[in-house]
């Protein structure tokens, strides 16, 4: 996030964000703030339309108007006015993105007005002539009807390290270019010379690894005839990068956004049955304190408290899980008790088994060790069990059983409870199907605890596997692999 703000704000190059529907804008850098010469509140307080001259706003309705925003725009040239009132030329290019879950515009700029400083600048006759100088780093070279070169600026020492005079009455093929890019190009120019009809793209030269902002400008004779096109090549490879990463940084923050989404759901998954059986105990106390020995009371608040320290200590596995999950904790296997950290794990949901009186049989041999990041392997055996507890009807049994030899470590757990259907076993890993649904008795469920148990598993380089039918049980078994020596 904090990348994605400053590869904006820090831009060397002019940029802002405008709300399409509205026109007023969201964010701006730095350096549109020092060009334009309006503070940021001041621009946030304003729309697009506001730094135009009025002679411009006719031009800018109807450039509105048939904007498609599903693509880039190409790059165009607009004549844009600062706070002092100075008149500038700003070369644009903009991409669709959301902004704050707006549909906004984010707006890239260049200011050109340096190359184009004489008064007769002002018109596209005098702008089109100043391109013909050697003093602009734009490619420029104009072909014949046979699509050959006849002049040449010096910028090919910049694009191809070559010097004009080598490009000249040579074909593109002959100059090097690969088939593909010559046909394109070649059939650009060509309708320009039977149109008469300027013809501007956004293209790539592969064997330089530039974009470039292409025009193609006819050049008739007195006849009316196009005689010769010019070709304008601008550089705007920094602009696409720009656009590019931010595009990338877009949709990394969205990816970051539904995570967290994500994590606040996986906690209320993981918190509830613990909740369930402090306020099943709690409400027991308070409705029948009156009638209870103070042996009675003194065993309920010791449930109580037992059930609150559990409670902390889930609440901390979880803050320590989304350090994790933020990066800022690395995976450390290590090696643990697997009937210690069961036990742990068991404590948290004692009372929900006990309030639904189902048995909970565990075979864990003392010895049995597993290889392991402790947190995400609390986190696996409570979100199973609490899964068992939440689909296992009441009397039912659930059971546990743990076996580890040379290769593996395996852990088994079985119940009696309302199984799964053949349909919804296919999606239950997938974090955005509807998977969740109603316990025995309509305990509630997110469908997250299992998507989180198979990345966990991923993580370890373990299995997980699922035996199921309807009104049959389930039997959900893990593997574990030992690190060889």
């Amino acid at each position: 996030m904090a990348n994605y703000h400053s590869l904006f704000w820090l831009n060397p190059l002019p940029s802002w964000v405008f709300c399409t529907q509205t026109l007023r804008f969201l964010e701006v850098n730095q350096a549109a703030i020092d060009l334009y010469e309006y503070s940021r509140e001041e621009f946030l307080s304003m729309t697009i339309r506001d730094i135009r001259p009025p002679e411009e706003l006719e031009h800018l309705e109807n450039n509105l108007s048939t904007l498609n925003l599903n693509q880039p725009s190409q790059s165009e040239i607009w004549l844009h006015k600062t706070h002092s009132g100075k008149l500038i030329y700003a070369e644009l290019l903009a991409q669709t993105i959301t902004w704050d879950k707006k549909q906004a515009r984010l707006v890239v700029i260049k200011d050109i007005s340096k190359q184009l400083e004489s008064e007769s600048a002002l018109k596209q006759s005098e702008y089109n002539y100043r391109l013909l100088t050697e003093s602009t780093v734009d490619l420029i070279i104009r072909f014949n009807k046979e699509i050959k070169p006849v002049f040449a600026n010096h910028a090919t020492f910049d694009y191809f390290s070559l010097p004009p005079e080598f490009f000249i009455g040579k074909s593109l093929t002959e100059q090097g270019f690969k088939k593909e890019e010559v046909e394109h190009w070649e059939k650009q120019i060509k309708q320009v010379f039977e149109t008469g009809i300027k013809h501007q793209e956004i293209t790539a030269i592969d064997e330089i690894n530039r974009y470039v902002n292409w025009s193609l400008i006819p050049e008739k004779s007195s006849d009316g005839k196009t005689a010769t096109v010019l070709s304008y090549s601008r550089d705007i490879t920094e602009l696409i990068h720009i656009r590019d990463q931010l595009t990338k940084n877009e949709k990394e923050l969205k990816e970051i956004n539904a995570e967290k989404d994500r994590f606040v759901k996986i906690i209320a998954h993981d918190l509830r049955s613990p909740f369930q059986g402090l306020i099943s105990l709690s409400q027991l106390l308070a409705e029948n304190l009156k009638n209870l020995s103070p042996e009675k009371v003194q065993e309920y608040t010791n449930r109580l408290n037992k059930l609150s320290v559990n409670l902390y200590q889930l609440v901390d596995n979880l803050l320590e899980w989304a350090t994790i999950r933020d990066g800022k904790k690395e995976f450390k296997p290590v090696l643990l008790n697997v009937l210690k950290e069961v036990n742990l794990c068991v404590s948290f949901m004692e009372e929900g088994f006990q309030s639904k009186n189902i048995e909970l049989k565990l075979t864990i041999p003392r010895d049995a060790s597993v290889v392991a990041d402790q947190k995400m392997f609390q986190t696996i055996i409570r979100n199973l069990l609490s899964n068992a507890l939440k689909f296992t009807f009441r009397n039912g049994l659930v059971t546990l059983v743990a076996t580890t030899n040379e290769l593996e470590t395996s852990i088994q757990i079985t119940d009696t409870g309302m199984g799964i259907s053949q349909d919804l076993l296919k999606r239950l890993f997938q974090v955005g199907e509807k998977t969740g649904r109603s316990g025995t008795e309509n305990e509630t469920s997110t469908g997250l605890g299992l998507p989180l148990i198979k990345e966990y598993m991923d993580q370890h380089q373990g299995k997980i596997r699922i035996q199921s039918a309807e009104n049959s049980g389930t039997t959900i078994s893990l593997q574990f692999p030992n690190p060889t020596t």
